[in-house]
Parts: structure tokens; sequence; C-alpha cells
């Protein structure tokens, strides 16, 4: 494999991965506004991952359909990815989140 072709998957990736990084955010912290729970980010970048394709081809066929997409992402990250509590203990996002807000 060409360098020039390694860098250009590797950026691809990195582009991939923080495009989901925002969303998840944007997402996580409406859900937190509007009902006080967070969601996991396992669960959503897992899903969100396994799902980039369908991203992609909306993309490259000149974005036709991408509002649709996001109300797809919205209700399926804001219906099954609530991070779950474990029993008697913090975990590390509901840490981190009470000594941010």
């Amino acid at each position: 494999m060409k360098y020039e072709r390694l860098i250009c998957i590797l950026n691809t990736r990195l582009l991939l991965i923080l495009v989901n990084w925002e969303m998840f955010m944007v997402e996580r912290a409406y859900q937190y506004k509007q009902t006080g729970k967070l969601l996991s980010i396992h669960k959503c970048l897992q899903t969100l991952k396994d799902n980039s394709a369908k991203l992609r081809n909306i993309l490259t066929s000149g974005c036709k359909g991408l509002a649709k997409w996001f109300r797809w992402v919205v209700e399926t990250l804001s219906s099954k990815h609530w991070l779950e509590k474990k029993k008697n203990k913090l975990g590390f996002e509901e840490i981190l989140c009470l000594t941010i807000l």
C-alpha cells in the first residue's frame, strides 16, 4: 500500500470518529438536560460505528435523507442507550458529570 493511500484511510477514519463523537456529545447533553439521565459512551459509539456505512452512502449521494438519518440517530440513542447503574456505586461518567456541572 502506498503511503498516501494509508494516510488518506487514516484521516478518513479519524474524521468519522470525530463526527460520531460530536453527534454523541450533542445528543448526550440534550438528553441529560431533558431527562437527567446519561447515555452510555460505549453503546452509542458502537451503534454509530455499525451504521456509519449508511451515513457514508447518504453523504456521497448528495446528502438526500440526511435529516431522516439524524432523526433515526436521535430516536435510537435516546431509546436504547442509557447508562446502566451499578449497584451502590457511582460510575466514572456520573462522577465526572457531577464535578463538571
